[in-house]
């Protein structure tokens, strides 16, 4: 797995990134070499009522084809970036099984 993290308006320090790559490594180490590149994107927005939201989008590209993203927005970055960890193995599993599913159906169909 290859990752990436980039940051438009936040200033990351080491113990950060070292936490983001040691959490992805746990909830995506399970899928072993399907994984190929994680990109982590955080960055500040604006709120309706002033607020500076956090904003994190993981995104997992899978080999040898197909991508999931999930999008988070918060109120902090810690929240925002463990919101978007949380689900995104859930969401790499998920497309994962369809992607089994699909050629599955399409070899059932083969047979008939």
């Amino acid at each position: 797995m290859r990752l990436v993290i980039r940051s438009s308006g936040l200033d990351l320090g080491r113990h950060l990134r070292e936490s983001i790559e040691r959490r992805l490594q746990f909830v995506l180490g399970r899928f072993g070499t399907v994984v190929g590149r994680v990109t982590v994107q955080l960055a500040c927005q604006g709120g309706p009522r002033g607020d500076m939201n956090k904003c994190c989008r993981v995104v997992v590209f899978l080999r040898p084809r197909g991508q999931v993203a999930v999008d988070t927005t918060e109120a902090s970055l810690t929240a925002a970036i463990g919101h978007a960890l949380e689900r995104i193995g859930p969401a790499v599993g998920r497309e994962l099984l369809r992607q089994r599913e699909g050629r599955h159906c399409v070899a059932d169909e083969e047979l008939r």
